[in-house]
C-alpha cells in the first residue's frame, strides 16, 4: 500500500499539471520503478516504460509492466501498476533501465545457465543502447545502507586480467 501511494502522489501532481496545460507538447508523463526491501524480499511497482532486472545468484529475472504505454503516470487519476516480487540473496543486484534490449532475453530464460553475477552484469551492461537512462543498485544484506556505485565502475568489464607477482 505504500508503494502505491507514494507513486499515487507523483502521479496526482502530474495529471494535475497536465489538465491545466492547453499544447499536447506543454504535458509531462512519468515512469517509475519503485521498490521495498524488507528481509530477503524485494517487492516493487513499476508504471510506465520501465525495466527491471534481477540479477541473483539463482539467475537473472527480466520484469516490465503488461502495458507500458498505458500505464504512464499523469495519463489518468488513478495509475495502473504492475508489481514483482522477488527474493535477494547476499549480494543480489537490481538493474533499472528506461528501455529493453532483445540480448537481454536469453539471459532471463528458465534454465539458462547460471554464471557469476558479475559475468550477468558485464553481460547486461556491454548490451546497453547508446542512449540510456538506468541505475544498477547492489544489495547487500546486514546494514541497510545504500551504497552509491559510480558511474566508471559500471562499464563492462571486457577482459579479466589476473594479478601478477613478481617471480
Amino acid at each position: 500500500a505504500a508503494l502505491r501511494a507514494a507513486i499515487q502522489v507523483i502521479n496526482t501532481s502530474l495529471v494535475e499539471r497536465n489538465s491545466r496545460g492547453s499544447s499536447a507538447a506543454m504535458k509531462l508523463y512519468g515512469q517509475i520503478t519503485a521498490a521495498s526491501l524488507r528481509g530477503f524480499r524485494l517487492v516493487a511497482a513499476q508504471a510506465g516504460m520501465t525495466h527491471t532486472l534481477m540479477l541473483t545468484d539463482h539467475g537473472c529475472e527480466h520484469y516490465t509492466p503488461l502495458n507500458p504505454e498505458g500505464t504512464q503516470l499523469g495519463i489518468q487519476e488513478s495509475p495502473e501498476l504492475s508489481f514483482f516480487q522477488a527474493e535477494v540473496g547476499e549480494s543480489s543486484r537490481v538493474f533499472l533501465a528506461d528501455q529493453d534490449s532483445a540480448d537481454w532475453e536469453p539471459l532471463c530464460r528458465p534454465y539458462a545457465p547460471v554464471v557469476s553475477l558479475d559475468a550477468i552484469q558485464n553481460k547486461v551492461l556491454s548490451q546497453l543502447p547508446s542512449v540510456f537512462e538506468g541505475a544498477l543498485i547492489h544489495l547487500k544484506l546486514g546494514t541497510g545502507s545504500i551504497k552509491e556505485i559510480p558511474c566508471q565502475t559500471l562499464l563492462p568489464q571486457t577482459t579479466y586480467q589476473p594479478l601478477r607477482q613478481p617471480i
